[in-house]
C-alpha cells in the first residue's frame, strides 16, 4: 500500500488553495501487488519496456531493484491502482474533533498491535510508540517515514484488510 501526507484543497476560480484550518493527514492512495522482481545488473539485463525507467538509466547501487506489478492482486483485483475516492477508511492519521490533529498519530486496525515480542512495522520496534485502545491501535510515527515493511507471516490479518480496502475501491 502507498500513502502520502495530504491537505484539503479548494478550487477558487482558476487557482487551487489549501483549506485553512484543515489538518494535514496521512492517507493511503494506492496499491501494488508484486509480480516480478528485477535485479538491475547491467544494461543488457533490462527488459526493453523498462529502458526509460530511472533505475535502468542512472546506474544506481548494487541493490538496484525494480518491482513490477502483478496482473492481479488477491487473484481478483487489479494488480496495481489508485484509490479514486478520498474516504476515511484510507486515513492513517487519527482524526478527532476533541484534540489537536497531529498527522504523526496514526489509528490502525486492532490486529496491528505489537504481540509476541514483534512489532508490525519496521522502524517502530519500541513499546512507547504503540498503544492499544478499545477498537484500534495507536501508533506515534516519526517524520519523515516511508517504505515500512509488515511481515504477513506474523500479521496475516493484513492481507484480508488490504484486500478489503482494494475491493471497496475497484
Amino acid at each position: 500500500l502507498f500513502y502520502g501526507l495530504y491537505r484539503d484543497v479548494a478550487v477558487h476560480g482558476t487557482s487551487i488553495e489549501y483549506v485553512r484550518g484543515k489538518p494535514r493527514k496521512h492517507v493511503i492512495w494506492g496499491w501494488m501487488a508484486i509480480g516480478d522482481v528485477l535485479k538491475v545488473n547491467s544494461e543488457n539485463s533490462d527488459p526493453e519496456w523498462a529502458r526509460y525507467h530511472p533505475h535502468f538509466t542512472d546506474k544506481r547501487g548494487a541493490n538496484n531493484t525494480v518491482y513490477v506489478a502483478a496482473k492481479k492482486a488477491f487473484g481478483r483485483h487489479s494488480g496495481s491502482g489508485v484509490f479514486e475516492e478520498y474516504q476515511p477508511k484510507l486515513f492513517l492519521t487519527y482524526l478527532t474533533e476533541q484534540q489537536k490533529i497531529r498527522p504523526s498519530l496514526w489509528s490502525l486496525p486492532k490486529w496491528c498491535r505489537p504481540r509476541d515480542g514483534r512489532y508490525p512495522l519496521t522502524y517502530y520496534g519500541k513499546d512507547k510508540c504503540w498503544s492499544v485502545q478499545e477498537d484500534r491501535v495507536m501508533l506515534q510515527t516519526k517524520s519523515p517515514g516511508q517504505e515500512f515493511v509488515l511481515d504477513t507471516k506474523f500479521y496475516p490479518e493484513a492481507e484480508k484488510w488490504a484486500e478489503s480496502l482494494i475491493g471497496m475501491h475497484c
